[in-house]
């Protein structure tokens, strides 16, 4: 059988079949992704469109705003850093719920400047993704994202794969410090 490269493993090919609610006929995601990094874009773009997303990628806000309003139907997430040369992250993200109100959205970032982790789940963010990660992870909480389910808590990962990944479940059960500690490791 020809896979084209494509990952034929059957945890692929279950997260492949599963649709999202109110359209359970959707087998394909859209993501759009968000970083002034070159590297950063390219690397989620190839990961993502190995587990079967369709991609679209920005450098910017504005480029994301513009990107979002042209494809609007087919994006079921936002993936983007938080320091940004035009618009930052959240200024992003803000414009793009203008156009989506429901738009689901996670920040991946190793600097989030004026912005707590806190922050940015208040904010509207479905999960915070601190740098380094591995692309595994990102792309297991990403499907679950889309899937309206709660990506795997960092805590429950082995400690030297561990993600700093914050959830907006973790800020109404966990203390400031139990979040710094989440970040730290």
């Amino acid at each position: 059988m020809e896979t084209n490269g494509a990952d034929t493993s059957s945890r692929a090919i279950a997260n492949r079949s599963r649709g999202r609610a109110g359209d359970p006929t959707k087998t394909r995601f859209g993501a759009l992704i968000v970083d002034d990094d070159d590297l950063i874009r390219v690397m989620l773009r190839l990961a993502l469109e190995k587990d079967g997303f369709e991609v679209w990628a920005a450098s910017g806000g504005v480029e994301a705003i513009h990107l979002f309003r042209r494809h609007r139907g087919r994006i079921d997430i936002v993936l983007m850093d938080v320091q940004m040369p035009d618009l930052d992250g959240p200024q992003t993200l803000d414009a793009i719920r203008k156009i989506e109100p429901d738009c689901r959205a996670c920040f991946v970032s190793g600097d989030t400047g004026e912005y707590t982790p806190e922050d940015l789940i208040r904010h509207g963010a479905h999960a915070v993704f601190q740098k380094p990660f591995r692309l595994v992870d990102l792309v297991d909480a990403v499907r679950c994202v889309v899937n309206g389910e709660r990506p795997i808590a960092a805590d429950a990962l082995r400690p030297e794969f561990r993600p700093a990944v914050i959830l907006p479940e973790d800020l109404e059960l966990n203390t400031a410090e139990t979040v710094a500690g989440i970040v730290s490791s």
